[in-house]
């Protein structure tokens, strides 16, 4: 009975040991956002899917409040189509964010394509693959690189967007420079 313990302990002693060489911490900044090479808090716009019937370009996804609703999987609009974003306040409840996008060349065609041919539509926006709104997207200026997603969006996801848009847009859009 006393090796049965001795084997359990020794066991249970070096399980402890080795998980904790398995779980890896990952450096953050002040903020308590991760600073890696890897893509976050990745942006999509794509269509809503009323009537699924396509198995291929067509998937369910979980919706913030808990609901799932189906996509497009070709998204109109993308990170890498981001340059920059910028959130502000929504008028009446400043807990809650707007977001402010900057389009590159491309981005712009693709929204402008998506704001005449879903005009009387809802695009489903998603963070990560999870939808956080739907909208109907507004033509943009033709003298800006701009474009409004209205919120409301959480303060958190609002400023992890914001902190990462650069970031992505760099690392899904990687120079010339950097690959020779």
């Amino acid at each position: 009975m006393r090796s049965y313990w001795i084997v359990l302990i020794t066991a249970l002693v070096a399980f402890a040991l080795c998980s904790c060489e398995l779980v890896e911490e990952k450096e953050t900044d002040a903020e308590g956002f991760v600073k890696d090479d890897n893509p976050h808090f990745v942006m999509t716009v794509n269509q809503l899917v009323k009537y699924p019937h396509a198995e291929n370009i067509e998937r369910e996804v979980e919706c913030f409040d808990g609901n799932t609703i189906w996509i497009n999987t070709n998204y109109m609009l993308h990170s890498k189509h981001v340059e920059k974003v910028e959130m502000f306040p929504m008028p009446g409840n400043p807990k809650y964010y707007s977001l402010r996008l900057k389009l590159n060349h491309r981005g712009k065609l693709l929204w402008i394509q998506s704001s005449i041919g879903f005009k009387h539509s809802k695009l489903a926006f998603l963070v990560d693959g999870i939808c956080y709104r739907l909208f109907t997207p507004q033509e943009p200026d033709e003298n800006s690189d701009w474009v409004i997603i209205p919120g409301p969006f959480h303060k958190y996801l609002a400023t992890g967007i914001v902190h990462y848009s650069e970031s992505n847009y760099k690392l899904f859009n990687p120079s010339t420079d950097d690959i020779l």
